[in-house]
């Protein structure tokens, strides 16, 4: 996701003008090894997040119904359409807990 912030105050931090993959090491991720096929010494995310990636929208809920329809309305106050907005959807994720006894011990 991108938004146009020229103008603000946030578009005059070091940190959002390098990007997040610049302070993954700060962030804690680790980064791929020189010797890694791709992408090496940057940081091990999935590729998508690797480019410009200015926000991100975390969605949870009891059911992937809630989450979906929480995600349809952020569509209407976010429209992720080139014509209409800076927003564009990079990579979506749909998880589940884990059944029974592994209940809570996701990562």
């Amino acid at each position: 996701m991108s938004v146009n912030v020229a103008g603000t105050a946030l578009a005059k931090s070091n940190a959002f003008l390098n990007g997040a993959a610049a302070d993954a090491i700060t962030l804690g991720d680790p980064l791929l090894p020189p010797n890694a096929p791709a992408n090496a010494g940057q940081p091990d995310w999935d590729s998508e997040f690797l480019g410009q990636v200015d926000g991100l929208i975390l969605v949870a809920g009891d059911s992937h119904d809630t989450v979906q329809e929480k995600i349809e309305e952020i569509h209407k106050i976010f429209p992720a359409n080139p014509n209409q907005s800076s927003i564009t959807v990079v990579k979506t994720i749909t998880g589940d807990v884990r059944p029974g006894a592994e209940s809570g011990h996701e990562q």
